[in-house]
């Protein structure tokens, strides 16, 4: 099951947070870290709010500079 097929099913559930992640993640990982900020500007920073999840984007960025 793909991450954003995650996003789509459980919206409601508290694994929307972890969904989005690692799809940022993922987005990184692949070099493409375009994509990786877009989301988590268009779509992460309205669904994540776990502190814990927070920095390890922060970290992620960080990283990819």
């Amino acid at each position: 099951m793909s991450f954003n097929t995650v996003i789509d099913q459980y919206y409601d559930t508290d694994i929307i947070e972890r969904g989005h992640f690692e799809v940022i993640k993922s987005y990184a990982k692949e070099g493409n870290a375009q994509k990786a900020e877009k989301h988590w500007v268009n779509k992460g920073q309205s669904y994540i709010s776990n502190e814990e999840i927070i920095n390890e984007i922060t970290e992620l960025f960080s990283t990819k500079e």
